[in-house]
């Protein structure tokens, strides 16, 4: 059976099979840790509507805001994840070019 995205806030969804699962505004491939972390770089939520492939509406900046908000345990937890598939990237990166060093 196959699952749908779920609903989680309004604009914003959570499909597994879309950005593993994390959450995300709805009908786009943007996570709420993207505008999260644009919004923490200093970007006002009106060019954040700009800032992404998608023009966002400034209700779905908005939600993904409000929605990081209410659930920071769950948006710190995905930060995290992401800085430990980074830096495992980085070391699987430089073990290749070690390997591969003086071809």
């Amino acid at each position: 059976m196959a699952t749908a995205a779920k609903t989680v806030y309004s604009h914003i969804t959570k499909d597994p099979k879309v950005c593993g699962g994390s959450a995300c505004i709805d009908n786009t491939r943007i996570r709420v840790i993207d505008v999260v972390q644009a919004n923490n770089e200093g970007h006002s939520p009106e060019q954040l509507r700009d800032l992404f492939a998608v023009k966002l509406s400034l209700a779905q900046v908005y939600s993904a805001l409000a929605y990081a908000d209410e659930n920071r345990a769950e948006i710190e937890a995905d930060f995290a994840e992401q800085a430990r598939v980074g830096i495992e990237g980085e070391r699987a990166r430089s073990e290749y070019l070690k390997r591969h060093s003086g071809r």
